[in-house]
C-alpha cells in the first residue's frame, strides 16, 4: 500500500481541535450549531458504510468554517461594527491563506481591480470575495488541508470520539425509515439502526496502528508480536443498535476477552494510552 503523508504544519490546529472538543462535550451549548450540522434528518448523510472523509471529517470542516468567517456576519449591527468584523474576518482568511503559501488575490486587492472601497466593504462584498476564493480553489485548499491536520489530531482522542460519536447517535437515533429515500432507507436495519457493514482494510489499519496493536480498554498486545493468544475485534465505541455509524471514528481495537464483556447496549472506551517512552 502506498505510504500517505500528512505535511502537518499545525497553523491553529490545536485551537480547531479544542473548538472540535468544546462542540462534542458540551453539545447543549452549541445546539444551534448542531441542528445545522446533523439535525432535522441531516445525520442520514451518514448512514454511507466507512467512507475515508469521514464523519468527523465532516465537523471538522463545518466548525472551522463557522470558526473562519464568524466575524463576517455575527455580532453589532452598526455601521462601525460591522466594518471592524469584516476587516476582521477576512483578514483572518487571509492570514491563514499566506501561512500556508496559497497563492491568492488579498480583499484589497480583489476590491481594486473591482473598483471597490476596500475601507468600506459591505457584506454582499466580503460574501462575494470569499464565494471568489472558493470557486477560484485557494479556500477549498486551505479547508482541506485543516481539516485533515485536525483530524490527525483528534482521531487519537477516544474519548473524543465517543462523545463526538454519541452526539451523532442522538440524532440517529431518532430517525423514522418511513421518511426517508430508497437510497438511504436500504442501509437501516431499523428506525434509527444502521445495518452493520464489512469494515474495509485501510480502516482496520487505521484502528491498528491508533491503538499500536493493544486493545483499547485492558491494552493488551493483540498485534501477534508480543502474543498469539488474542485476536483482533473491531468493536463500534457506540453500538448500532445504539443510533452508531459505521465510520472509521467510531472504531476501537478491543481483544476477544473485553469485546465479549463489551455489551451491545452500552458506549465504552477507555483513556489509557501507551506512553512514547
Amino acid at each position: 500500500m502506498q505510504q500517505r503523508l500528512v505535511d502537518a504544519e499545525f497553523y491553529q490546529t490545536y485551537f480547531l481541535a479544542n473548538a472540535v472538543m468544546n462542540v462534542v462535550h458540551r453539545p447543549a451549548s452549541y445546539l444551534r450549531n448542531l441542528e445545522a450540522f446533523c439535525g432535522d434528518g441531516r445525520v442520514t448523510r451518514f448512514a454511507e458504510p466507512f467512507p475515508r472523509y469521514s464523519a468527523l471529517h465532516t465537523l471538522v470542516e463545518y466548525l472551522y468554517e463557522e470558526i473562519l468567517f464568524e466575524d463576517l456576519f455575527e455580532g453589532d449591527a452598526d455601521h462601525r461594527g460591522i466594518q471592524h468584523r469584516l476587516r476582521s474576518g477576512l483578514l483572518r482568511a487571509n492570514k491563514a491563506l499566506d501561512h500556508h503559501g496559497i497563492p491568492h488575490r488579498t480583499f484589497g486587492e480583489w476590491a481594486a481591480e473591482t473598483a471597490l472601497e476596500a475601507n468600506e466593504p459591505s457584506i454582499d462584498d466580503a460574501i462575494e470575495y470569499v464565494r471568489e476564493l472558493f470557486d477560484a480553489g485557494p479556500l477549498e485548499s486551505l479547508m482541506s488541508r485543516t481539516v485533515e491536520e485536525v483530524f490527525f489530531v483528534v482521531f487519537a482522542n477516544r474519548l473524543l470520539l465517543k462523545s463526538f460519536n454519541e452526539m451523532v447517535a442522538g440524532e440517529m437515533s431518532r430517525v423514522s425509515r418511513d421518511e426517508m429515500d430508497p437510497e438511504p432507507r436500504q442501509r437501516f436495519k431499523a428506525d434509527g439502526v444502521l445495518r452493520r457493514a464489512h469494515i474495509p482494510k485501510w480502516t482496520k489499519n487505521a484502528v491498528f496502528h491508533r491503538e499500536r496493536g493493544c486493545c483499547a480498554l485492558c491494552r493488551r498486545d493483540i498485534s501477534g508480536l508480543g502474543s498469539i493468544s488474542s485476536r483482533e475485534n473491531y468493536d463500534h465505541i457506540v453500538p448500532l443498535a445504539l443510533g452508531g455509524l459505521n465510520d472509521v471514528s467510531n472504531l476501537q481495537l478491543l481483544c476477544e476477552s473485553c469485546n465479549q464483556r463489551k455489551s451491545a447496549g452500552a458506549a465504552i472506551t477507555s483513556t489509557y494510552y501507551e506512553a512514547w517512552y
